[in-house]
């Protein structure tokens, strides 16, 4: 390992702090304590931060460049703005994964006793930084083989909600589909919903934490989702019921949060809302792109959040696609290949964008929900 300590000027790292999503919503004085115990680090591509058994408490805010983590046989990549958060913020204890720079790669390292000491109690960080403390202390994070059954269990659970087929939708190509790897956590999977208009909802949904058994918050998740569209006809009015529902399971074992993207259709246009980071773009069928926006946190961690939604304009020969998850840099290189195959069959153009999402991954591929849709 080849690390190059910077301590540089603060507004470097203010930029990057204030970037970061787990910081939305942080005031600037409170910003600014964390720039006063944070330090910007350099990586070369092939560096390796942590090692399996090495003691860290620390975390990383990229800034520029990416990191990967690999535990198991699971592995997912971190891009600009995203953080790569130690599970033991308390305290220093062994690390359980791998974290590697696989370019050259800035970052903004901070202890987890300075996050857990400066942030504000009752932010949202506060909250995220809290789980992850409590998913430090789990059987599965120190027993390899416990969280390999667990694993096994969960998806087997997941691979029962998958939905068989995408409903058909006049005036529109449509087709979603989840890659249900074998050496994945069975976290993410994909649902239609009808609400009581008659609106067609496609969901997407990826856990961001949540103990030894992902699927189980997915089912949570789902199952909220589904009594929520039978009485709510608005997309933020849906995330809202959904969030407190899992909200109200905080400090239950293995409860998390999951991210959820809707996309909402019928006669009147398409309607998109997103709890978390779920990244979503419309492609123009000339091969422009405009990404779609986030409208508050992850399902389940923070009871009370009032969401948003945002109308897509889809003209005809447009697309819409939303990964599960990933960096924008994945979301746009997908974008680029599917405006190379706009001609095909959505499920096609699916299944492609898969492939090259295995293909993106030195190591085992992250599973997926990918959502593809095209205006007739």
């Amino acid at each position: 390992m080849t690390p190059n300590p910077s301590p540089g000027p603060i507004d470097p790292i203010l930029d990057v702090l204030t970037g970061a999503e787990l910081f939305s919503g942080l005031g600037d004085d409170d910003l600014r304590r964390l720039t006063e115990c944070s330090r910007r680090r350099r990586f070369d591509d092939g560096d390796v931060l942590v090692r399996p058994g090495e003691p860290t408490a620390n975390s990383w805010v990229v800034g520029e460049g990416s990191l990967r983590i690999e535990g198991g046989d699971a592995s997912r990549d971190v891009g600009p703005g995203g953080v790569v958060m130690a599970l033991a913020l308390a305290e220093t204890l062994p690390s359980t994964v791998t974290v590697t720079a696989v370019e050259p790669t800035e970052v903004v390292e901070l202890s987890g006793p300075d996050l857990r000491r400066e942030l504000p109690t009752d932010s949202l960080a506060a909250r995220i930084v809290a789980i992850a403390s409590r998913g430090g202390a789990r059987r599965s994070d120190v027993d390899p083989s416990a969280g390999a059954k667990s694993a096994a269990v969960s998806r087997e659970l997941q691979r029962s909600m998958v939905p068989v087929e995408a409903p058909q939708l006049d005036g529109h190509d449509l087709a979603v589909g989840t890659t249900a790897e074998d050496h994945g956590q069975g976290a993410t999977v994909w649902d239609a919903l009808t609400l009581p208009s008659g609106r067609r909802v496609l969901a997407v949904l990826q856990v961001e934490s949540g103990g030894t058994l992902p699927a189980l918050e997915l089912a949570m998740a789902r199952a909220a989702l589904r009594a929520g569209s039978t009485a709510r006809d608005d997309l933020p009015g849906l995330l809202e019921g959904s969030n407190l529902a899992l909200a109200s399971r905080r400090g239950d074992a293995g409860s998390g949060s999951v991210a959820c993207g809707l996309l909402a259709l019928d006669a009147d246009g398409t309607e998109w809302a997103a709890a978390g980071r779920v990244p979503a773009g419309v492609i123009g069928r000339v091969g422009t792109f405009v990404e779609l926006g986030s409208h508050g946190p992850p399902l389940g961690m923070l009871d009370g959040f009032r969401y948003g939604s945002e109308v897509v304009e889809l003209g005809v020969g447009d697309a819409l696609l939303a990964l599960s998850a990933g960096s924008v840099g994945l979301l746009r290189g997908a974008a680029d290949l599917v405006v190379q195959v706009q001609d095909k069959p959505a499920g096609e153009v699916v299944s492609i964008v898969h492939r090259a999402l295995r293909r993106a991954h030195h190591g085992p591929a992250p599973e997926t929900s990918v959502l593809f849709l095209r205006k007739h």
